[in-house]
């Protein structure tokens, strides 16, 4: 068993990790040409390119994951990582019924289904990520 301060511990690193990445994302990417002169932002240059239904989208970031019988790391973890992203869901089943509560607590989009169950398997967790993935904006 791993004593709970080294749990905790790995869900801060992680969550700092997380968070690190986003705001990576989410400033924009620079490349030198030359270090004191002359810098060339690629993400103008994609961004500037129309895309194929010519309608500009603004940025968002969501967030699919998937918990079934884990609602205990779901309440670490929850509260920081939400405040990341522009859009958070949870894919659960209907048996837990702790996580669907959880979501509600905190106004996060909760998505009920036993997919991860069918044609007799024992958890398809790539169903789940379908399903999530299948309800976010396009």
């Amino acid at each position: 068993m791993i004593p709970e301060f080294i749990t905790l511990f790995l869900l801060i690193v992680i969550w700092f990790l997380t968070a690190m990445l986003i705001r990576r994302l989410r400033r924009k990417t620079t490349i030198s040409l030359d270090p004191n002169l002359n810098y060339l932002d690629v993400s103008d240059l994609i961004m500037e390119k129309e895309l194929p239904n010519k309608k500009n989208y603004p940025k968002k970031i969501e967030c699919v994951t998937v918990c079934v019988g884990y609602a205990d790391f779901l309440r670490q973890t929850l509260p920081f990582n939400r405040a990341h992203f522009d859009r958070f869901v949870v894919v659960t089943s209907s048996a837990d019924t702790e996580t669907q509560m959880l979501c509600e607590y905190w106004h996060v989009e909760c998505i009920v289904t036993d997919k991860f169950y069918d044609n007799g398997d024992v958890f398809n967790k790539a169903r789940g990520i379908n399903e999530g993935l299948s309800r976010l904006t396009r």
